[in-house]
């Protein structure tokens, strides 16, 4: 079992996380089963190598869906926070320091 933080504790009741723990324990069924269910009970070299190319396969499709979600969050912050007069930038660079400089105008 992972180490027990002070901050984990309940203030109120003073109670472990019993969440953390059944969640691990729910999740590390979940897992097995899936495994079992995908794998059998011997898997031989062959299905070994066909589960070897479903795992990058499925790691693949984690890989291009987090990327996705990270452009729809940046565009997201792009148009939150664009500003609604026109701006413009200056940047200035001297020995050892540089210098961005966002200015507003009026329409």
């Amino acid at each position: 079992m992972a180490d027990l933080d002070v901050r984990q504790i309940n203030p109120v009741t003073g109670a472990p996380p019993t969440t953390r723990i059944a969640d691990a324990a729910s999740l590390n069924s979940v897992v097995k089963k899936i495994v079992e269910r995908d794998l059998g009970s011997a898997p031989s070299q062959l299905q070994a190598a066909a589960m070897n190319d479903k795992i990058r396969a499925r790691n693949l499709v984690g890989i291009v869906g987090f990327a996705a979600g990270g452009v729809a969050m940046g565009a997201g912050l792009t148009v939150l926070l664009w500003p609604d007069r026109p701006t413009s930038l200056a940047v200035t660079s001297a020995l050892g320091a540089a210098t961005l400089t966002v200015r507003t105008s009026a329409w």
